[in-house]
């Protein structure tokens, strides 16, 4: 399967990139775990990556104390320009022991995850679960809307189940191949509560 899935974020108004810190909701994590993040622009110019102790998982939202020597460069990104991966647990060595935490660039109440996939021409299709079971339709990914598709080449929106908390969740990325196969891969989620209307 060709599909990687190279982003996670809340759903909110775009902005400046280097205007606020992402924040992550780290949930039920653990002094022990740690944060590994990964930035990738949707041009493909710039790529980073970097991991951070967990000291306080008290904080229902944590701040990404984001350093870069290309302030001036990143200056011209909004936040939707760039797929911004953060994943929690006990090593950044093994990815499949990690859980995604999508992350949001500054405000609360997003009603959706916007997932960045790097698939080609792939056709690709995303849904939660719980308890290994199906959480709403699966949805079918769709081309960036603006810009270009280098680091990314489709983007996933998927609505914040109405009744979650934070939990746990499954997300499924499914890739249909040439010969109309569907590959699926899973991920560990860990979803923010739902937004109040």
């Amino acid at each position: 399967m060709g599909a990687t899935l190279v982003g996670a974020r809340i759903e909110g108004v775009p902005q400046q990139f280097l205007a606020t810190r992402p924040e992550v909701a780290l949930g039920g994590t653990d002094r022990r775990d740690i944060l590994c993040v990964r930035v990738l622009s949707r041009d493909g110019r710039y790529a980073a990556q970097a991991r951070y102790r967990i000291v306080a998982a008290t904080d229902p939202k944590a701040a990404i104390d984001y350093r870069t020597d290309y302030r001036t460069e990143l200056s011209a990104y909004a936040s939707s320009d760039m797929a911004v991966i953060a994943r929690v647990g006990r090593s950044c060595e093994s990815a499949k022991d990690l859980s995604i935490v999508p992350v949001s660039f500054g405000g609360s109440g997003g009603k959706e995850v916007v997932l960045q996939v790097s698939a080609g021409d792939a056709r690709v299709r995303a849904q939660f679960g719980l308890n290994n079971q199906p959480l709403g339709e699966a949805v079918l990914c769709a081309p960036p809307a603006r810009g270009p598709a280098i680091g990314f080449t489709a983007e996933c929106r998927l609505p914040i189940p109405s009744a979650s908390h934070d939990d746990r969740y499954q997300l499924s990325i499914g890739e249909t191949g040439s010969g109309g196969g569907i590959a699926v891969r899973t991920y560990a989620i860990i979803l923010p509560a739902a937004a109040k209307p």
